[in-house]
């Protein structure tokens, strides 16, 4: 190739234009890199942004001095002795000790104490009777901390090893002192130097076990094995929040949140000479995460277990995985053969840490996938099943987790996954209404570490809930029937009587009217029903409608042996997106499917005395229930407390949200009831309209089919008319009083 003399060749010179090219491809990769490293970077912050500041005001994201008072050691004699970390003084005001769930002391006198100091209260009970023992310290309305310690033998102490510090354990008693700098023995089992727990800065690890034993131990939430590596040194356990997560992308359809709060499972065995397993311990902990926004006053519950269990193709339960592919090869659609679908169960390992982020529970499980309307999406329900002896009385865990049921649903807000706030708001603000509410609680789910999200737990409709709730004695039995079908075997027919009983008789007589009223409690079910339309619950009468009575009458209000309802699931409502449009402030929710074919309203919307109750529910529901003061107050408690966990969630599985992105959906439901009553009551008001609705809707005009085999008769157009008329009154006449079958109450 020629050269012009002075210059390159051409071939140069596309050389050198290519390198060009290169080099400023590379400076725009590096660039978008960095670009990123700051969006990351940026998130994360913002994601931290309220960390509490420790310094000289004391102060913590919540305005709360729980960051700052430690128990810093308790005594079989009956003492506690507190630690204030903070460097301001804090005032303590109808101060109240719990163990075990129990109120044994309050203090009605006022105190303080000083910064850096220790202050001895008396609990006035024993303390460390049991295998484990919970501690709870409550300044007014603010639990300051809770905390777990083992059984106590006479006068034996249990607390931080020195004043303040992380490490616990058996101790000399030095009630008002400082702390010894050494634990006063070590223990013949596999010990942890620091429980498991939220911790602000990084800890040191030491496992110890007596003479002869090797330790192994895991770092992911793995199960450890005599392969994994073996314990010689403390273990360093800092904060690894960030993007190095390994599970997180798994199953969301390709996205990858660029960061996520983490923390470390760290489970072990002890291992004797033979190589027996003598004995298997597993502790959370989180290092310099507490006080995130979205963590702050919310419960926190750690699963641990085998990665495999969840996500493997072939046994994991989080997965489409190998039963699903199986399916599309056969020729089906795949979706109800999905390894989430199987029913399966793995064990687990689950730790629940209180509001104020100290442990109050620990103990293995059998985890499964929960059917619900989560199943396939990214973030799915669990079903957990307990040993039979529910969590450690005076966990906060307790409401929802108990030795009767022996379950805990930590559920998704399933159709509301954005707001999360709808089956909050329904059940608060129908608190002091005849229809019963259910016992709900947020809260904070890590998976071996990482960040899984916010969910919901739910109080079970067991023999605990009728008791606290309704004072029903444990020997008066609560006949529960759920979607009209009753589990005990000595009341299958319960219910059914009473839809017998309304569905054979004429209501509209109000001397059955009257009968009725003996068996149900009419304004229960009017609360049930009315709410359940006036919010537009898509979900009503398809998924878990609850009625109950207790089998025997008592002395109590609600011991008479009469129905009464609970409100079911309500998260399809309220305008909700995944609603398709069925949630609007004006549509007719008399025309549901449901609606129109609960058994109970068709037959009592003939009684006078009915309809008039039911127009003045359906009025208090608007007028006095739902608000739009109501629920502007109750949505912004809600969004206090959930607003920041609900955008971190929605971040973790779909999409990074913007700085109105809460706002906007609790502006959504706002929306829904500015215009709702003008509507409902409309609707409620004309009555014979809906009827009227329902019959067109089950009477059909019936199109019949030519018959081809036949010649078609050509009438004359006057005859066809008429003929068209008579057959148009016949099919009429067949069709009244027909019925769609029922699928309601």
């Amino acid at each position: 190739m020629k050269k012009d003399g002075k210059g390159f060749s051409t071939k140069d010179v596309i050389m050198i234009v290519l390198c060009v090219l290169v080099l400023i491809v590379l400076i725009l990769l590096l660039k978008q890199s960095g670009k990123n490293q700051k969006e990351e970077q940026a998130q994360l912050n913002q994601m931290q942004e309220e960390i509490t500041k420790t310094g000289e005001t004391g102060s913590s994201v919540s305005g709360k001095n729980s960051s700052y008072v430690v128990c810093n050691e308790v005594n079989q004699e009956g003492w506690l002795e507190l630690y204030n970390a903070g460097k301001q003084e804090i005032h303590m005001q109808e101060a109240a000790i719990y163990v075990n769930g129990e109120l044994v002391k309050t203090y009605k006198d006022e105190f303080s104490i000083p910064a850096r100091s220790l202050v001895v209260l008396e609990a006035g009970v024993k303390l460390g009777q049991e295998e484990n023992s919970v501690i709870s310290l409550v300044n007014g309305e603010e639990k300051l901390f809770t905390m777990t310690f083992p059984k106590l033998a006479v006068q034996e102490s249990y607390g931080r090893i020195g004043t303040g510090n992380d490490e616990m354990g058996y101790q000399t008693p030095t009630r008002g002192e400082n702390n010894a700098q050494e634990a006063l023995k070590t223990e013949d089992r596999l010990t942890f130097s620091v429980p498991g727990g939220f911790y602000t800065d990084t800890i040191t690890l030491t496992m110890t076990d007596k003479p002869g034993v090797d330790i192994y131990y895991t770092t992911d939430g793995s199960t450890p094995t005599t392969a994994s590596e073996k314990y010689t040194a403390p273990v360093k356990i800092a904060n690894r929040s960030g993007s190095g997560y390994v599970y997180a992308d798994i199953v969301n359809n390709g996205y990858k949140p660029s960061g996520i709060e983490m923390g470390t499972v760290v489970r072990a065995i002890a291992v004797d000479a033979q190589g027996n397993i003598l004995e298997e311990k597993t502790e959370s902990y989180f290092i310099g995460i507490a006080n995130n926004s979205d963590l702050v006053d919310l419960p926190v519950i750690s699963i641990s277990t085998d990665a495999a269990n969840l996500f493997d193709y072939f046994q994991g339960i989080y997965v489409q995985g190998r039963n699903y592919e199986d399916a599309l090869a056969s020729g089906q659609d795949g979706l109800f053969q999905a390894n989430y679908q199987m029913d399966w169960k793995r064990e687990a390992h689950i730790e629940f840490f209180d509001g104020n982020k100290g442990k109050s529970y620990g103990g293995d499980i059998a985890l499964s996938i929960l059917r619900d309307y989560s199943m396939e999406s990214p973030q799915k329900s669990f079903y957990v099943t307990g040993d039979g002896n529910g969590a450690w009385t005076g966990s906060e865990l307790c409401d929802y987790f108990n030795d009767v049921s022996n379950v805990l649903e930590i559920q998704t807000n399933r159709r509301d996954n954005e707001s999360k706030a709808r089956e909050y708001l329904v059940n608060d603000l129908l608190e002091d209404t005849q229809v019963g509410t259910q016992q709900l609680t947020p809260c904070v789910l890590f998976i071996n570490g990482e960040y899984w999200g916010g969910y919901m737990l739910r109080k079970p409709l067991d023999r605990v809930y009728f008791e606290d709730k309704y004072a029903i004695p444990e020997d008066n039995k609560v006949i529960l029937a759920k979607d009209g079908i009753i589990e005990n075997y000595d009341y299958l027919n319960e219910y059914d009587r009473l839809i017998q009983f309304i569905t054979s008789n004429d209501m509209s007589l109000e001397s059955n009217y009257e009968q009725l009223q003996l068996q149900m409690d009419v304004q229960s079910y009017l609360d049930y029903l009315c709410a359940n339309m006036y919010i537009a619950n898509i979900d009503y009468g398809i998924e878990e409608s609850y009625a109950w009575k207790t089998s025997m009458t008592g002395q109590g209000e609600y011991e008479d042996g009469r129905w009464r309802w609970i409100i079911g699931k309500t998260n399809c409502s309220m305008n909700a997106l995944m609603a398709d449009g069925k949630a609007t402030s004006t549509i007719d929710s008399f025309l549901m499917p449901t609606v129109r074919e609960d058994r109970i309203l068709r037959a009592l919307i003939h009684n006078e005395t009915f309809r008039k109750q039911l127009q003045e529910t359906m009025h208090r529901m608007a007028e006095q229930i739902f608000t739009e003061e109501n629920v502007t107050a109750e949505l912004d408690s809600i969004s206090a407390r959930i607003g920041k966990m609900a955008a971190s969630s929605y971040g973790r599985f779909y999409a990074y949200p913007n700085t109105g992105f809460y706002q906007g959906q609790t502006e959504r439901i706002q929306d829904f009831f500015q215009n709702r009553a003008e509507y409902m009551l409309y609707y409620v008001e004309h009555l014979e309209e809906i009827e009227d609705s329902w019959n067109a809707i089950e009477a059909p005009v019936q199109l019949q089919e030519p018959d081809e085999a036949q010649p078609q008769e050509t009438l004359p157009q006057e005859e066809a008319t008429d003929a068209g008329q008579e057959q148009s009154q016949a099919e009429s006449a067949e069709n009244v009083g027909q019925s769609g079958e029922s699928n309601g109450q």
